[in-house]
This record gives C-alpha cells, sequence and structure tokens, in this order.
C-alpha cells in the first residue's frame, strides 16, 4: 500500500509510505527556498514522487492532513481576516460563555469551516498528476498528529499512550489518545479556545518576536532569568491565563476569556513594564509545569507509562526534559520535529490504518529507523555543480572525507558537512550541518556572529556518540535521543570537553545520541575526532544562515559558503574551500 500524505499549512511537507515504512518526507521550504512556507507543497509532492521512483498512478490514497485551511500567521494573530478566528469571534459573542469553554462547539465548527477549505485547486493538481479525486481524503489534524508516533524505534504497542498539543488544529489544541490494536483510540481533547500552544505564541509576539516561529527562542531565553524574579509572573499566568481544568484533568482551562487580539491586549496591561527575560522565565515555568501535569494526569487516567508525544508544544525540549526527570515514564518518545510539518508522516500513517481497516487487517507500522528521508546527491552531480559554478573555488576530492573532516576539525576549523540524504523536519542531524570542536569556546561567538547571525542567548547543539553518552549527559532511563527532541542535565566533564555544545547559561544539552545504525559515516567522523581529540563528540548546528531553510542541494550549500563567514564546506567526498 503506497499513501502520499500532505500537509498544506505552516512549513508545508509532503510524504510517502509503502506498506507502513516512511519512504521519504520532504518541506517545501527546502525546495523553494521561502522559509516556513505555507501552502500546497507543490514541489515536495512531485520530488517525493521522484525519490521513492514511484509514479501517481500506484499512489493507493492522498491524505491531506487538517480538515479545515490552516490560518496563517497574519490571520492568526489577527493581523489578517480569518474564517477560523471570525468564526470564534462570533461563537463567542451568541455562545453561553460555559459552551465556548467546552468542546460542544468543535464538531459543528469544523463542518462548517471544512466547507471552505480550498478543495478545487488540490483536487485540480492531482488530476494533472493523474491521481483521480475518489483517492483523496481529508483527515483530523489531531488525529494526524496522533499517528505520526507509530513510526517509532520500538514499533507500536497496546501499552503506548499517545498524548497531542499544540496551537490549534480543525478546532483542538490538544488530545489524549490510546491505541487498541494498531488504531488510535481518542479519549479525551482540549478545544482551541483552551490552547496552551496559543499562549506561548501570543506571548511570543508580546516579546516582539515572531509567533509560530520563534517560540524556539523565548525558550532558550527563559533560562537566564532567575526564579524569585519570574514566579509572581508564572502564578499570575497560572491565575489568571491557564491551568488544568479541576473539572477534567485531561483538558486545558482558558482562565483568561481572551482569544486572538484580545489576548495580546491582556498581555500588555498586564505585563508591560516587565523585564523580557522574567516574562519568557514565567511563561517557560508555566509550560513546564503544565506539561507534567497533564502527563502525569493522562498516564493515571489511561495506566501507562510508555509515552508517545506530537504537536508544536512538544517542541519545547526543557518541557520534555522534566517530563523524562519527573515523571514515572518508561519509554519516552517525541517525534522529531513534531509541529505540523511532520503531519505529512502523521496522514502517511492514517491513510495505512484506514485501508487495512477497509481490508480488516490490523496495521503494522514500521519501525523509525532514521529521519534521513530527502534527496541524496552523487559525487558526480557536486562535481558537476562544483565544475559549472561561476565562483572561485577551491576544492579537491577527499577518498576518506570523514576522516579529513575530523582532523580539521581537531585542528579548530569551522566546517559545513553536506553528504547522504537531507534530514526531514527542523534539526540538522550530521547531514546538512555546521561542525565544530565542542571544547573551543570561541566557536560560539565564531559561528554566531560571522555564519548564523542570530541572537546571541541562543544555544548550540551537539552530537554525542550513543558509547559515550554516560560522559556527559545525566540520563538514569537510559532514554535514547537520536533527533535533538529531548534535553538532559550535564556532567562535570560535559562542562570542559562540550561545552560549546551546551546552554551557555544552565548548562543543558539538547544532543544528538547518535547510534552507529543511525548514520555510520558520521559516526565514523566523530570517532575518528574522538581518536584525536579524546572528545566523543561534535558542535551541530544547522547548516544555513539564519532566516534561510537549511540547504538541500550542492548549489544551495556553495550560495550560503559563499555568503555566510564560512571558510570550508566538505560537499560529498569534495573538500571546498573559498579562494
Amino acid at each position: 500500500m503506497k499513501i502520499l500524505g500532505v500537509h498544506d499549512g505552516h512549513t508545508a511537507t509532503a510524504a510517502i509510505s509503502i506498506d507502513g515504512e516512511i519512504k521519504t518526507a520532504i518541506s517545501e521550504e527546502r525546495i523553494n527556498r521561502i522559509k516556513e512556507w505555507q501552502g500546497f507543497p507543490a514541489k515536495a509532492i512531485k520530488k517525493s514522487l521522484e525519490i521513492t521512483n514511484i509514479s501517481p498512478a500506484e499512489i493507493d490514497l492522498v491524505v491531506i492532513a487538517s480538515k479545515i485551511q490552516q490560518a496563517t500567521r497574519e490571520q492568526f494573530i489577527g493581523e489578517k481576516f480569518s474564517l477560523n478566528v471570525y468564526g470564534m469571534g462570533i461563537a463567542k459573542a451568541i455562545l453561553p460563555k460555559s459552551t465556548i469553554a467546552s468542546n460542544l462547539w468543535v464538531p459543528y465548527a469544523v463542518s462548517l469551516s471544512s466547507a471552505f477549505r480550498k478543495k478545487k485547486e488540490i483536487y485540480n493538481f492531482f488530476h494533472e498528476l493523474g491521481i483521480p479525486r475518489n483517492k483523496i481524503i481529508f483527515a483530523d489534524h489531531h488525529l494526524c498528529h496522533a499517528y505520526s508516533t507509530l513510526s517509532n524505534e520500538w514499533g507500536i504497542s497496546d501499552d503506548a499512550l499517545i498524548l497531542t498539543v499544540d496551537g490549534a488544529g480543525d478546532g483542538y489544541s490538544a488530545s489524549v489518545n490510546v491505541l487498541e490494536k494498531g488504531r488510535i483510540k481518542v479519549l479525551e481533547r482540549t478545544s482551541l479556545y483552551n490552547s496552551l500552544g496559543f499562549l506561548y505564541s501570543f506571548a511570543t509576539k508580546f516579546l516582539n518576536m515572531k509567533p509560530l516561529s520563534h517560540e524556539y527562542k523565548v525558550m532558550g531565553l527563559a533560562a537566564y532569568a532567575k526564579e524569585e524574579h519570574y514566579n509572581e509572573i508564572y502564578k499570575k499566568l497560572l491565575e489568571e491565563y491557564i491551568s488544568i481544568d479541576k473539572s477534567n484533568p485531561l483538558r486545558f482551562k482558558n482562565l483568561s476569556g481572551k482569544l486572538t487580539k484580545d489576548y495580546m491586549a491582556k498581555l500588555k496591561k498586564d505585563f508591560s513594564g516587565t523585564r523580557f527575560d522574567n516574562f519568557a522565565g514565567g511563561l517557560q515555568k508555566l509550560t513546564e509545569e503544565l506539561l507534567i501535569k497533564y502527563v502525569k494526569n493522562a498516564m493515571k487516567a489511561a495506566d501507562k507509562k510508555i509515552v508517545f508525544c506530537a504537536g508544536g508544544v512538544f517542541m519545547n525540549v526543557k518541557a520534555n526534559m522534566r517530563i523524562m526527570y519527573e515523571t514515572d515514564v518508561k519509554k519516552l518518545f517525541i517525534f522529531p520535529s513534531c509541529a505540523d510539518e511532520s503531519n505529512s508522516i502523521g496522514a502517511c500513517n492514517f491513510g495505512y490504518g484506514l485501508l487495512c481497516l477497509r481490508k480488516n487487517e490490523v496495521p503494522k507500522f514500521k519501525k523509525l529507523r532514521n529521519i534521513y528521508l530527502g534527496e541524496e546527491y552523487s559525487n558526480e552531480k557536486i562535481k558537476h555543480e562544483l565544475d559549472n559554478s561561476k565562483e572561485k573555488l577551491k576544492y579537491t576530492f577527499q577518498k576518506d572525507i570523514d576522516s579529513y573532516v575530523a582532523r580539521r576539525l581537531a585542528k579548530g576549523d569551522i566546517i559545513a558537512r553536506f553528504s547522504g540524504r537531507m534530514e526531514f523536519g527542523a534539526r540538522a542531524l550530521g547531514n546538512r550541518s555546521i561542525l565544530a570542536n565542542p571544547s573551543n569556546k570561541d566557536a560560539v561567538r565564531e559561528i554566531n556572529e560571522a555564519i548564523k547571525m542570530r541572537d546571541f542567548w541562543m544555544p548550540f547543539a551537539g552530537t554525542i556518540l550513543a558509547e559515550d553518552q554516560h560522559k556527559y549527559l545525566q540520563n538514569p532511563k537510559k532514554f535514547s535521543a537520536p533527533y535533538m527532541i529531548l534535553c538532559f542535565k550535564t556532567t562535570p566533564l560535559a562542562k570542559t570537553e562540550i561545552l560549546s555544545a551546551l546552554h551557555q547559561y544552565d548548562l543543558t544539552c539538547r544532543p544528538q545520541i547518535l547510534e552507529k545504525a543511525h548514520n555510520p559515516s558520521y559516526h565514523a567522523l566523530i570517532k575518528k575526532f574522538k581518536s584525536i581529540t579524546g572528545i566523543g563528540a561534535l558542535l551541530n548546528t544547522s547548516f544555513n544562515i539564519h532566516g534561510d531553510p537549511l540547504v538541500d542541494s550542492p548549489r544551495d550549500a556553495i550560495e550560503t559558503l559563499l555568503k555566510s563567514g564560512l571558510k570550508y564546506l566538505a560537499l560529498g567526498n569534495y573538500f571546498v574551500e573559498k579562494k
């Protein structure tokens, strides 16, 4: 069974699965070079078909993730007209407060709003490809989030609890689910009116950052604030903005009565003049405390200790760290890059489950072996690009490029690495990465100022060999963390050997714990670096200039080298230097 999954909202993506195994997944932004591009991912769909060598006629089902057209960033924050936001305003004006606070209105609103979904353009696109309308369905947003987690490192089990938390999708902002014979059963949902993700995004805008994008910057900033300075902010947010619903511990509850522009007005009234880092600290503590309670409540209600999570709020790695350390969870899987971009993968899994149901079969979702799901470029293609480049570049072919790069890194060079298949999602995992010696204190400043050109307080991440993780990370439950979605407290040794790969203030680490099987060549590179330096880790940040998508093609890599302060690029087996 061949399924094409499509997410046509914020950071649009396409994915293809075959018999329950995800074969490819690509963000449209990587191809059209417009970061966080929202719209129909036509190029990503065609590229996915090309990578998997599948013709449109072979596709058994197309699943579009979300029944309602997602609002743009401008519509979300109330600066442009949005049917969803406008409809919510009307509902607030005419319905009792108790109804708005409940889930009662959501199915009717979704049914009404789905009629305005831009389906004609979608049907026309697939008709031109050769895929008929009867093979296209629209799936629930939060079910797609939940189904994405069934592609995980262990396989599926009826012992799993599945949680989703985000800003909003198809009228909801969170859900509690369980598995029954490979199919997801919804236990409870929280409406978008009671959204924790909404609050975090509006708070991001309140701090003059970009909502639906810079929430990670707020999280990074929060670590610099002291608890005695932000505790009052936390208490006010908990008492007047949002909490766990006392009458239903599996739901969040909006205490403010506000939404969209009204939310911003209240934030300005309550917190104008508050120091920005203290406000971030209070908001972050609120998020962490609520998520811990939510997870604990759901684990108790479902009587399960294996927890799978998805949705944009779980991109908050500091909250994930506390869930890992402070709950009884035995296994914790948070889908890599679990915001809406992963819903094309969830759509694939939803579609596969549906086709199995039609055949009266139990779906057999395949394990997620890694997240390198994009395109790969041969040395021949790379050489052709270099030979035909108008820029003056010096390059040499290195038979053992990984050992060569390891030696250069050990000497202190900062090197971009372009190798193998492109990673899916927001995190660079070695194949489209900028690498440096993690013990080099100057690397953070050089990368920030000359290459990344981003906010000074933002930390870098690191890749740590799985066999050396105990040297650097406090991981008593021995959770695997191959996707930079979990955060850890660190050891005294980490504060010397991999200091540049830690948060500069609280010294936590958001690692890629690398098993050899996940990426053999990258693993070999770090092993060689360790043989020279004794350090089994590298500083690893995404190969892009701040504001650009990660590089996809050799051309992107060369242009980023030239536009930035980078000096060196490992491009396939070619080592490239500026002249």
